[in-house]
């Protein structure tokens, strides 16, 4: 609200900023034309509460999502020894799911669109909310 306060008055243009509001996304001006934005997003997978789901995880990342599961069992069975070492082994996994899999900048923050080529803001709360 604080970069686009002007909406409501401001003059239709091309889209060329914008951001994320109310599960959606608030252009920084009125369209002026009718487009078609490709947006990437992540959402929460479904949960598996069934013998019948089905996993979304893709097949690469099984072995990982089997070791959480059982640390997680072994935690609840208060086998705490025996959940840290299947911890220890999970842990480089799911540093290198959060690289090949995560989505942003991991040292300048999201791509804005509008920056120009090579011209990448880090978002801030005290900015851009």
């Amino acid at each position: 609200m604080h970069n686009y306060a002007g909406y409501a008055v401001a003059t239709a243009a091309r889209p060329s900023t914008w951001t994320d509001y109310g599960n959606g996304i608030r252009l920084g001006a009125p369209s002026n034309a009718d487009y078609t934005i490709n947006i990437d997003y992540l959402r929460t997978p479904e949960y598996m509460n069934s013998d019948s789901s089905e996993s979304e995880i893709r097949n690469v990342w099984k072995e990982m999502f089997v070791l959480g599961t059982l640390a997680r069992v072994m935690e609840v069975n208060e086998d705490y020894a025996e959940a840290s070492q299947e911890r220890d082994k999970l842990s480089p996994m799911l540093t290198a799911f959060a690289v090949r899999e995560g989505r942003g900048g991991i040292k300048t923050g999201p791509n804005i669109m509008g920056q120009g080529p090579g011209r990448t803001r880090s978002a801030r709360r005290d900015r851009n909310f």
